[in-house]
């Protein structure tokens, strides 16, 4: 069965983002959630103030004037 990446996005309290691949750990979501935290990490998202990789996740520590919204459109591009 094919699983699809299709991210999640979830807010964690008000600073906070979870950008989700997975719910179980495989293969095809590690690697998206490792390119993800790559293409983030060059892209220098303004509010951005920490990105730390998980298995099939990204977290996004967010500054406290950050535009969640913003940015979670910017993501999801």
């Amino acid at each position: 069965m094919s699983e699809s990446l299709t991210p999640t996005l979830l807010p964690l309290g008000d600073r906070g983002l979870l950008i989700r691949f997975s719910r179980e750990v495989s293969e095809p979501a590690n690697r998206a959630a490792i390119a993800l935290a790559r293409k983030l990490a060059a892209a220098r998202l303004e509010g951005v103030e920490e990105i730390a990789p998980g298995l099939v996740s990204v977290l996004l520590r967010l500054s406290p004037m950050a535009d969640f919204m913003r940015l979670s459109g910017e993501i999801r591009m």
